[in-house]
């Protein structure tokens, strides 16, 4: 028997029947940290929201900023974002271009991770925490 039998599940999905492999996380995923706001930065209208964590929950007032940021701040409809304070979860973000704080993550997936399995696996992990 060889050392990677273990890693063969008897019930196989048809045309999978390689041996599952370990991954660590980093290796599936970039967690890509939102960026925080002086509150000066932080205007009752301007060009992009700014999502804070209280907009996935229980907040509807909104911020705003004009500011001009590097690529990787904002998050698209479609996106995987987690929320890591006060409130964890995944969530797949339903809106217009916004830049994100840095209480949210925006997860780049590899293309090895599918987006509604990790946002299944990020839900249960959720739960467990």
């Amino acid at each position: 028997m060889s050392k990677d039998a273990k890693n063969v599940p008897t019930l196989r999905f048809k045309g999978y029947s390689d041996a599952w492999e370990k991954r660590k996380l980093g290796e599936l995923a970039e967690f890509i940290n939102g960026r925080a706001y002086k509150q000066d930065e932080l205007l009752a209208s301007g060009k992009y929201p700014v999502l804070r964590v209280g907009n996935f929950y229980t907040n509807d007032k909104w911020y705003y900023s004009n500011l001009e940021l590097p690529e990787k701040y904002y998050a698209e409809e479609g996106d995987l974002l987690y929320t890591w304070s006060a409130t964890f979860g995944p969530h797949i973000w339903i809106g217009p271009r916004v830049i994100y704080h840095y209480h949210i993550w925006k997860v780049a997936l590899k293309n090895i991770f599918e987006k509604d399995f990790a946002l299944q696996f990020f839900e249960a992990d959720r739960v467990r925490l």
